[in-house]
């Protein structure tokens, strides 16, 4: 058990040193991820009742939020050699970590619901989520891009 934790611990670190590492922004997968991802959603979402359905709108938002937030705190800039770059700050990594926290919360306390009600749930979190930080990310990248800013920290 203790090399599971250890391992856990490890595997968590090198995902937040991703995260603040340097990368280029990549216009196609700001566009395609979220194409795709509402594809699987709409696509793997089962019939709910109303109020799960009511649940499922406000995962989409609570996303949509938390994606906005996602989007404002990574830092577009353009390097020395003329590529536009992104990176996270240390208020993203604490926002992805308090993201993931809740989600594993809310799956190990059982608190939504079935398998397939908790699938949508997650997907529509997603979906939200990802919309916001890449639209957020596209406004930077092209106020970089096109704009006269050599660095887009503030949106």
């Amino acid at each position: 058990m203790d090399l599971l934790i250890l391992l856990s611990v490890l595997v968590l670190i090198l995902i937040l040193a991703h995260q603040m590492r340097a990368r280029t922004v990549k216009v196609g997968s700001l566009i395609l991820s979220p194409v795709l991802l509402i594809y699987v959603t709409w696509d793997t979402l089962p019939p709910l009742p109303i109020t799960r359905q009511l649940l499922a709108i406000l995962f989409l938002i609570v996303g949509l939020l938390v994606g906005v937030g996602r989007g404002k705190t990574l830092h577009v800039f353009r390097d020395t050699g003329g590529r536009i770059m992104r990176c996270g700050t240390w208020s993203y990594v604490l926002l992805w970590l308090v993201v993931f926290g809740t989600k594993m919360a809310l799956r190990d306390t059982g608190y939504m619901g079935a398998a397939s009600a908790s699938l949508s749930y997650l997907l529509m979190f997603l979906c939200g989520s990802i919309i916001a930080r890449n639209g957020i990310l596209l406004y930077k990248y092209a106020k970089v891009r096109w704009g006269r800013e050599r660095d887009a920290q503030q949106v």
